[in-house]
């Protein structure tokens, strides 16, 4: 699970705003679901940019820049996080680099980035491992998402 640090901002309009908190409080203690739901089992929380920038459409110099906001900000929350979640699923590999600099372990991708190193691969051997990607003598962890099945769940229609 993943959110932009804007969406924990604690601007008014946001999930962390006083009158956010307010509004949900005759059904639902936000307070306490933002401080007990990081440690449910099987959820993680995954990184992003601070503003859910697509990455490869702003400038690399702002790479950077909006992941350590992010950081700082989920920190404060008391939260490690070790994953990455490109806004958008846009990832391109000139951010392995910039992944490993501010210490993701593992990258989520849209499984149109998975390209095998030579021959070909069936769907299940791209789809369902773990892919090592390197750019420029660094590498990440590449975990692919199952287009199909996640569009499938966003609409709300039953799998095939």
């Amino acid at each position: 699970m993943g959110f932009s640090g804007i969406l924990w901002s604690s601007s008014a309009a946001y999930i962390c705003g006083p009158h956010i908190i307010e509004s949900f409080s005759a059904i639902l203690d936000l307070n306490r679901v933002m401080q007990e739901y990081p440690a449910v089992r099987g959820i993680e929380f995954l990184g992003m940019g601070y503003y859910h920038p697509l990455f490869p459409l702003i400038p690399m110099g702002d790479w950077k820049p909006q992941i350590e906001r992010w950081k700082q900000r989920v920190k404060a929350l008391g939260l490690s996080v070790q994953s990455f979640w490109p806004p958008e699923m846009g990832f391109c590999m000139e951010m392995i680099p910039m992944l490993k600099d501010t210490v993701f372990k593992y990258v989520v991708v849209d499984s149109v980035h998975v390209k095998p190193k030579g021959g070909k691969m069936r769907r299940e051997d791209i789809m369902y491992k773990p892919h090592i990607a390197e750019y420029k003598s660094a590498e990440i962890v590449l975990i692919p998402r199952d287009r199909e099945i996640s569009n499938t769940q966003e609409g709300g229609f039953a799998l095939p």
